[in-house]
């Protein structure tokens, strides 16, 4: 913009040809520019969008879903223009104009502090991550899904340390393969890994890991989570690369291996029994790349199940009789 401070932030491909970026400018108030660029490196358009006209706004990440919707995640300054809060903003990717504006954390403002987001591959809207006051000095990691209609689904607060610690989500990201939503941040400066179901939010589990690290990014690929971890020893900084399976993050800590189980047959085609089982015992059955296809509360020592809807590949079977667990693994042909 002729005349004002112009810094870059987040840019992503629309259409395979066209590129929009983020970027924002001090205009008095801090305000973001949206611009769209074709192919060509003409510019389409660029517009100035904001969270509260006349406030401050910082550009946080730019994502898109599977329907090509925009949407620009912001820390914003509120209303009273005494903390901040984060402001989600549809973009109409034709225009550059908001289609509207979504804020979260008005009601206890400075609190809520964005860090990453990402748009969801599989179907509408986003997830969007980073940290919220504890009352104690602290923070505490917390996560965020909105539809596309700006409607927040869930969120989910994580405090796996002591009050008065610090801890951030530093990375989000949806599985392309089945749409669950995964968080990646430090604890008390421990890693952990999450994990939700899209639209529920109902919890896979959350992982710690005893790697040192201020900032952890994370892929998943045919059921494994890597992870590259940010550390600092001291004297300089390094990188660890660390590469978890999907099945060993998911099963709980206190897991046994048991011959009291049995699963047959295996490799088993279209029925599978499983024996030795005891009364009112939750059972679950996994594929590899961690999501649960198959869930029931068991009241005899003998359930057949029926596996013609599951495609071939390895699956384990999870088995809790009040808190004690136990796994078996088998295969489908």
């Amino acid at each position: 913009m002729p005349g004002k401070d112009t810094y870059p932030s987040k840019l992503l491909n629309f259409e395979f040809t066209d590129i929009v970026f983020t970027a924002y400018f001090d205009g008095g108030n801090t305000d973001i520019l949206v611009t769209r660029i074709d192919e060509n490196g003409e510019i389409l358009y660029k517009k100035t969008i904001s969270g509260y006209p006349g406030k401050d706004d910082l550009p946080i990440d730019l994502v898109k879903d599977n329907s090509n919707n925009v949407f620009c995640i912001a820390q914003s300054e509120d209303n009273v223009g005494a903390n901040n809060h984060i402001a989600v903003i549809k973009i109409n990717p034709n225009t550059g104009k908001a289609v509207w504006t979504k804020r979260v954390g008005e009601a206890t403002p400075g609190s809520e502090t964005v860090v990453c987001a990402s748009g969801n591959t599989l179907g509408g809207g986003l997830a969007f991550a980073g940290n919220v006051t504890d009352g104690a000095a602290g923070r505490n990691a917390k996560i965020w899904r909105m539809n596309a209609a700006g409607n927040v689904l869930w969120n989910k607060t994580i405090n796996n340390a002591a009050p008065g610690n610090f801890e951030s989500c530093s990375d989000i990201l949806f599985d392309e393969s089945n749409g669950d939503v995964y968080a990646f941040g430090t604890t008390a400066d421990n890693i952990f890994i999450s994990r939700y179901q899209s639209t529920t939010g109902s919890s896979g589990y959350i992982k710690l890991d005893d790697i040192k690290g201020e900032k952890v990014k994370g892929e998943t690929s045919l059921g494994d989570v890597v992870c590259s971890i940010l550390s600092n020893d001291g004297t300089s900084y390094y990188l660890t690369i660390s590469k978890y399976s999907e099945i060993n993050l998911r099963l709980p800590e206190n897991v046994e291996a048991t011959n009291n189980i049995n699963c047959f047959p295996n490799p088993a085609n279209a029925l599978l029994t499983i024996t030795g089982l005891k009364e009112n015992t939750d059972l679950q059955i996994i594929n590899a790349t961690g999501q649960v296809v198959f869930t029931q509360n068991v009241s005899a020592n003998k359930l057949d199940i029926d596996l013609e809807q599951l495609p071939v590949g390895f699956y384990t079977v999870l088995i809790n009789n009040e808190g004690i667990f136990e796994t078996k693994g088998f295969v489908k042909m």
